[in-house]
């Protein structure tokens, strides 16, 4: 069954990726591409299916927007690869495995005033990545890795420097039973309930001579081997407060739904 493929993930038949992404063949080069949008083995066509549309956004003039080289709504790809999210998901009993994910879609809107919603889903070949980050985003090291992945970010990006990285969890989320996340129990796999977790992020970026304020609003959900993560981008956490979140999820929630056939 679909449900059953996708908390196991999917199988390929294709070979290792031969760049980026946290893990690689023996023979790949080291490093990530900055969007972490490595298509190299995504064999999975059905993660599009969970992405979100201009009719499903807030109000507002939203347009779809092409991603800069490296924008700051990291995948879990470009988590995984961080020393300090592995460390935090190792300690919490949830080591990530050295499976490739195969399955990937992301698509990026923005509005006249710089604000931008990206969503990304991504599908691994096991739950274990998954339960990897969802361990290391609701325990304590969660703001640490992610300020890590942040500054790790912006490694890659020429000329630029973030300061006053802060990272702070969301509270006050709708809970993975309100957007049904979950499935049964089915042959050979126990039930999951889902997950919901997030954070609020502020930084100052310099590229060149220009220094600019960042704010996001990350959210990221899932169950088994599937995950979405929402991205609200702004400069001030009061320019994501106009945006509403609660409904923005339920949306992007209904459309990870639909992977499943659940929708």
């Amino acid at each position: 069954s679909l449900v059953l493929t996708l908390v196991a993930g999917c199988s390929s038949s294709r070979p290792p990726r031969s760049a980026s992404g946290p893990v690689t063949s023996p023979t790949a080069p080291a490093g990530i591409e900055c969007d972490g949008d490595d298509e190299v083995n995504q064999d999975d066509d059905s993660a599009a299916k969970g992405l979100l549309l201009v009719s499903q956004l807030p109000p507002g003039d939203w347009t779809l927007a092409v991603t800069p080289p490296c924008s700051w709504a990291l995948s879990g790809d470009e988590i995984l690869a961080v020393p300090e999210c592995r460390s935090a998901a190792s300690a919490a009993n949830a080591a990530p495995s050295t499976e490739a994910r195969n399955g990937n879609a992301h698509r990026t809107f923005g509005r006249s005033d710089g604000t931008q919603v990206d969503v990304r889903v991504e599908i691994y070949t096991s739950r274990q990545n998954i339960d990897a980050i969802r361990a290391m985003l609701s325990g304590p090291s969660a703001p640490a890795c992610y300020a890590a992945a942040v500054r790790d970010r912006a490694e890659r990006e020429p000329a630029t420097a973030v300061d006053d990285v802060r990272v702070a969890p969301i509270a006050d989320l709708p809970g993975p039973a309100e957007l049904d996340l979950g499935f049964p129990a089915v042959a050979g796999y126990a039930a999951d309930a889902g997950f919901v977790s997030g954070v609020d992020v502020t930084l100052t970026r310099t590229t060149g001579a220009a220094t600019d304020p960042v704010a996001m609003r990350v959210v990221t959900f899932g169950s088994g081997g599937l995950m979405t993560t929402l991205t609200l981008i702004a400069r001030t956490h009061s320019d994501l407060d106009a945006i509403e979140l609660t409904e923005t999820i339920r949306a992007a929630a209904a459309s990870f739904r639909s992977i499943t056939g659940r929708g």
